[in-house]
């Protein structure tokens, strides 16, 4: 098995290969399954990253969910290593960028609680069947979910970043649900 660096990188390769046309596409795709999950439908609160670079795009889709009357909580990055909270938000004006170049938000006073939340969507350079994700490496998002929560975890990801086996170390936290341009997957968590 190929560990998680080399991994990243080949991973990273494979998502910038895709056009920018092509992403928008396959994007508008994942947003169509991703919004016809029951989990989703029913959800009274999201949370989405603010994608960047070549990852899924969700821009339109939190400004779908804006329109669907569904509350958006979107991540900012905390001055120590692998912090990040969640920040409720009303519109893209809400944002500025931050850590990273991201967009997150720029008066962060609408804190949320873990358990306001329905669903929660995260990105990833990979994934596997099995929910195992593997991240840019911050350990961001392993850190949040590895509080207790009752939120259906929703990872984003382009076909060509779904591999037979991600490499786990005991920090790292699974997804529930994987949306690709294709297919929901519904993980295994045979873990």
């Amino acid at each position: 098995m190929k560990d998680k660096q080399e991994l990243r990188k080949q991973l990273i390769l494979a998502r910038r290969s895709i056009s920018p046309e092509s992403i928008f596409r396959k994007s508008r795709h994942i947003q169509a399954l991703l919004f016809s999950i029951e989990a989703y439908q029913y959800a009274g609160c999201v949370g989405f990253y603010v994608s960047s670079g070549h990852e899924v795009e969700t821009h339109a889709m939190i400004n779908d969910c804006f329109s669907m009357g569904k509350r958006v909580v979107v991540p900012k990055c905390g001055k120590k290593e692998g912090e990040m909270t969640l920040y409720e938000i009303n519109s893209f004006d809400d944002l500025l960028p931050g850590a990273y170049g991201i967009l997150e938000p720029c008066d962060p006073v609408n804190g949320i609680a873990l358990n306001e939340i329905d669903v929660l969507i995260v990105p990833g350079v990979g994934f596997d069947r099995e929910g195992r994700r593997l991240g840019q490496g911050g350990g961001y998002y392993d850190k949040l979910l590895s509080s207790t929560h009752d939120f259906v975890v929703v990872g984003l990801a382009f076909s060509v970043q779904i591999v037979d086996k991600i490499p786990v170390e005991s920090h790292d936290m699974t997804v529930d649900i994987i949306v690709t341009e294709n297919q929901v997957i519904h993980c295994k968590k045979e873990l």
